[in-house]
């Protein structure tokens, strides 16, 4: 999604929110997650240089990051990718990350 598209669903999903729209709480919620893992993925990846991603890298981020120890199939079987090999986009995996951190309680999102 782009980034003037994310700004209009978020501008969007305030409102709905205000008017008590759980299902834009749920949005809202997970682009805090997705906001918060960007932030920390992007400082990991520009520490360690790297470019182009690929499971392996984003295994060691969940670890180092989150202690959340796992392989390169399970980190492409997270994303739904049939191997683990490839370059990632981290527009769509971060998503997902998220999601599932927020799943498993690794990142809890509070609203005020």
């Amino acid at each position: 999604m782009s980034l003037f598209r994310r700004m209009m669903q978020n501008a969007s999903d305030r409102l709905a929110y205000g008017f008590g729209s759980q299902a834009a709480a749920g949005r809202l919620n997970l682009g805090a997650a997705t906001a918060e893992i960007r932030s920390k993925w992007n400082q990991y990846a520009g520490r360690k240089g790297i470019r182009s991603p690929v499971a392996r890298d984003v295994a060691q981020f969940l670890a180092f990051q989150y202690g959340l120890p796992m392989s390169d199939e399970d980190v492409a079987r997270l994303l739904g990718r049939p191997t683990p090999r490839g370059v990632l986009d981290m527009d769509d995996v971060l998503p997902r990350l998220a999601d599932v951190l927020m799943d498993n309680g690794t990142i809890v999102v509070e609203r005020a």
